[in-house]
């Protein structure tokens, strides 16, 4: 399929939903799932103090026991460093 069809597709449609993979966001410099999860065993062990070893390891687990306030503050700076890459473009341009 063509760049043009695509974009004719996505001027006609009503809503779409554009998926991308955690690359966008590694390359970006943004750690993925896993390595935030290793981060906060690492920095904030007792905000998860109350979970068991497997769900110490489990990302939906764990970032569901920080408060916003906590989640905020873990994810702002890493956002605040990040840069962005040619899949941010990309998804510009489609925009």
């Amino acid at each position: 399929m063509r760049i043009k069809n695509v974009a004719g597709y996505i001027r006609q449609a009503e809503h779409i939903s554009i998926v991308i993979g955690a690359g966008a966001s590694r390359s970006a410099g943004i750690p993925t799932g896993p390595e935030l999860v290793k981060r906060i065993n690492e920095q904030l062990p007792d905000h998860i103090c109350r979970l068991s070893a497997d769900k110490r390891q489990d990302y939906g687990h764990v970032m569901g026991a920080l408060s916003p306030e906590t989640r905020k503050n873990l994810i702002e700076p890493l956002l605040q460093e990040s840069r962005i890459n040619w899949g941010h473009i990309a998804l510009a341009c489609i925009i």
